[in-house]
């Protein structure tokens, strides 16, 4: 009876100890190659190894895209993975993890399109897709082009792309890995025009700023994973030779 008492108290103090604490991470419902489903995904399988890395329990809760950092302000969620892109103007607000992917934007039009370059889009209609709470590409495009295209805001990727290939839009603007993932996949028809585009500081792991601790555990699991063969594995399973 004794030994089981001393049992409970050590598993007790381990667990305190933030070995056994739980994390909840808000993940979006669908945002291809980032997250396919509640199993799968770039995003899913990299926080699960570092959650794991960290001994931490961490509970996955899914959501819609515009309802990820609302969740993060009322604290139903402590962090947010789903292939979320740094910009200065969230980083007023939020703290990021290091950037874990560079984030490009490419241009696409449809396959039988006679535009070919950036300056065959003046004026034209160019989708983009609003990110979480605001739309990093769109800004991008604001800032990189001024007012060369009318700009057409999208809340899912399907909508866009159904919208350019019913002939909707001129051409849309998209992150470069869910392009590639949407084409090799049968999921849509296009082709990329001109060169792709830096967006932002990269793609991270987002809490607020009370997570600091937390946030330097994640960096210094990325760099040590970044040591090994995994990323690049991970990488290879999901982005394939990009």
């Amino acid at each position: 009876m004794f030994l089981r008492f001393i049992l409970y108290i050590t598993l007790f103090l381990f667990c305190i100890s933030n070995a056994c604490a739980e994390v909840k991470i808000g993940i979006v419902y669908y945002n291809p190659p980032f997250i396919i489903n509640k199993y799968e995904g770039f995003d899913l399988t990299l926080m699960n190894t570092l959650c794991k890395r960290m001994k931490l329990k961490c509970t996955f809760v899914r959501m819609g895209e515009q309802q990820l950092f609302p969740a993060l302000e009322n604290r139903t969620i402590d962090l947010a993975i789903s292939g979320i892109v740094i910009s200065p103007q969230r980083e007023e607000t939020y703290l990021f993890s290091l950037p874990y992917l560079l984030n490009h934007g490419v241009f696409v039009v449809p396959p039988q399109s006679n535009l070919q370059h950036i300056s065959d889009l003046k004026g034209k209609f160019v989708g983009v897709k609003n990110n979480q709470d605001d739309s990093v590409f769109g800004e991008y495009l604001q800032f990189k082009f001024s007012n060369q295209f009318q700009i057409k805001q999208y809340d899912t990727t399907e909508d866009m792309f159904r919208d350019l290939e019913n002939g909707f839009l001129d051409a849309a603007f998209a992150h470069q890995e869910i392009v590639n993932y949407w084409y090799e996949n049968g999921f849509a028809r296009f082709k990329i025009i001109d060169r792709p585009h830096l967006v932002g500081y990269g793609i991270g792991i987002v809490g607020l700023p009370d997570k600091q601790d937390l946030i330097n555990n994640i960096n210094k699991e990325l760099l040590e994973i970044d040591k090994t063969d995994f990323y690049l594995n991970l990488y290879k399973t999901y982005f394939g030779n990009q």
